[in-house]
């Protein structure tokens, strides 16, 4: 048998770039706003996207308001609907205000200070009258 020892290096063209990927922003009334992407944002042919790596804000896990892709700058806005189309963004203003169960948990474990001048301001308040 024979094995080959070298290869003869071929002079391809450079890939062309991926055509434009439209996103859907979740507006917060109902609905979405649709976004189209600049050429050579969307992975090749075979690959994937990235998973989006959010960190967990509470116990229970990552709301689907904060979770989704990010816009790619240079997006523009093509249209807005009911449904959603293309990939799917977090909703704006979504990071850091995600109420559910867990969310005040955090608030006040994250903030002692707050939550004692809180209880302060309300023994004066009652104690005015």
């Amino acid at each position: 048998m024979r094995f080959a020892t070298s290869s003869t290096p071929y002079n391809l063209p450079p890939p062309e770039p991926t055509p434009p990927a439209i996103f859907s922003v979740p507006k917060p009334g109902g609905g979405f706003v649709y976004y189209k992407s600049p050429p050579g944002v969307q992975p090749p042919l075979g690959n994937n996207w990235p998973l989006p790596n959010v960190a967990h804000p509470n116990p229970i896990g990552v709301s689907s308001l904060t979770i989704g892709r990010q816009l790619p700058p240079g997006s523009v806005r093509i249209g807005e609907g009911p449904n959603a189309r293309g990939s799917i963004t977090p909703m704006p203003g979504a990071w850091g205000d995600i109420p559910g169960l867990g969310s005040v948990q955090d608030t006040l474990s994250a903030s002692p200070v707050a939550l004692l001048v809180g209880l302060a301001l309300g023994f004066w308040w009652m104690g005015r009258s």
